[in-house]
């Protein structure tokens, strides 16, 4: 059973989001899974309480960050779908999913010079700073 902990984090700027995402998103799949016993008040008694994520809202910039994307800066720049800045915005294209990920990281990995290599993460939409098995588990 999950114990009810709260904390609080202060990180420096430096620090990127991805890094901090691992245990708290841990913590949120146990909390699912399994439930955390608190103590209601109302009832005077110990309860299971078992919660789902249903979204997180943050601006472009941070989604981009989060979901491990170039955002704005990449040429297919949608962290949702495989659009380009030539194509309709308000039209959905190729959604990215975990398989196109893997096939984009195999291209990536297969090109010779590390010219290629940044060109075609910046097509993707995919940055040099994380791994490749990092990377597909954000299309999870």
């Amino acid at each position: 059973m999950l114990e009810l902990k709260t904390s609080t984090s202060y990180v420096a700027q430096i620090v990127c989001p991805l890094d901090m995402s691992k245990p708290i998103s841990e913590d949120l799949v146990k909390l699912e899974q399994e439930g955390v016993i608190v103590y209601d008040a109302l009832y005077k008694e110990m309860v299971l309480v078992i919660a789902l994520l249903m979204c997180i809202i943050c601006d472009n910039p941070r989604a981009s960050e989060l979901l491990n994307h170039l955002g704005s800066s990449a040429l297919k720049y949608c962290h949702v779908c495989m659009c380009d800045k030539t194509e309709n915005p308000d039209e959905l294209s190729e959604l990215r999913t975990m398989a196109l990920a893997l096939q984009q990281i195999v291209e990536i990995a297969a090109l010779r010079t590390e010219q290629e290599k940044i060109e075609m993460r910046k097509l993707y939409g995919m940055p040099t700073n994380r791994s490749a098995p990092y990377i597909a588990t954000w299309y999870l």
